[in-house]
């Protein structure tokens, strides 16, 4: 859903999502994204950043979508 945005397009690359653990590959800025449950987590070199999505039993309170394109926004305006 994400590499679909308008704001996106060229910007990201898909993995295999053909088994689980493959990430989202963020080209410009030379990092990757991870989605899990409860949290977004960026991997760039040997850090992990860890974004967490507001959630209340579970169920998520926040658009996730939303949320994953701000941050690679933000993280595209750091190039």
């Amino acid at each position: 859903t994400l590499s679909v945005q308008p704001e996106l397009r060229g910007k990201l690359e898909l993995g295999d999502y053909a088994y689980q653990g493959d990430k989202l590959r963020i080209l410009e800025a030379n990092c990757e994204m991870e989605c899990l449950n409860d949290r977004y987590v960026i991997h760039r070199d040997e850090e992990s950043i860890n974004y967490p999505i507001l959630q209340e039993n579970g169920i998520d309170q926040e658009d996730r979508v939303i949320k994953g394109k701000e941050i690679i926004l933000s993280l595209l305006k750091e190039v």
